[in-house]
């Protein structure tokens, strides 16, 4: 029997949501078994009766109304690009990889799965 790994999913935009995958234990008189289940939240399934607001919405209207609650702090945002800087510099370093327009993107992105046993989860 192949199990499946626990993974969780993140659904940015535009259907915001959240999925658990992992094993559960099902009791049997014979032991105990392993059965995949998922364990989701998806925002415009649990509030269909309710207006959303677009990505920015809500933080413009903080930001006219001076709500600060969902800004960073000034020194966040100095740490956040003392980590980011580095990471950024190397990436200038390497430069973009071309590939096809339709494809699953470029053949490096398998090549840094495979080279360590694992494989991209198809979203569907």
């Amino acid at each position: 029997e192949v199990l499946d790994c626990n993974r969780i999913r993140i659904v940015l935009q535009p259907n915001e949501a959240i999925n658990l995958f992992f094993q559960t234990k099902v009791p049997d008189v014979d032991g105990v078994g392993l059965k995949p289940r998922e364990l989701s939240f998806n925002y415009r399934e649990a509030y269909k009766t309710s207006a959303l607001p677009e990505a920015y919405e809500r933080l413009l209207l903080d930001a006219m109304t001076g709500d600060a609650s969902l800004f960073i702090r000034s020194d966040e945002i100095e740490r956040a690009w003392e980590i980011m800087d580095p990471i950024i510099a190397a990436a200038q370093k390497m430069g973009p990889t071309e590939y096809a327009i339709g494809s699953q993107g470029p053949n490096t992105a398998e090549k840094l799965m495979t080279d360590d046993g694992r494989a991209w989860q198809a979203i569907g």
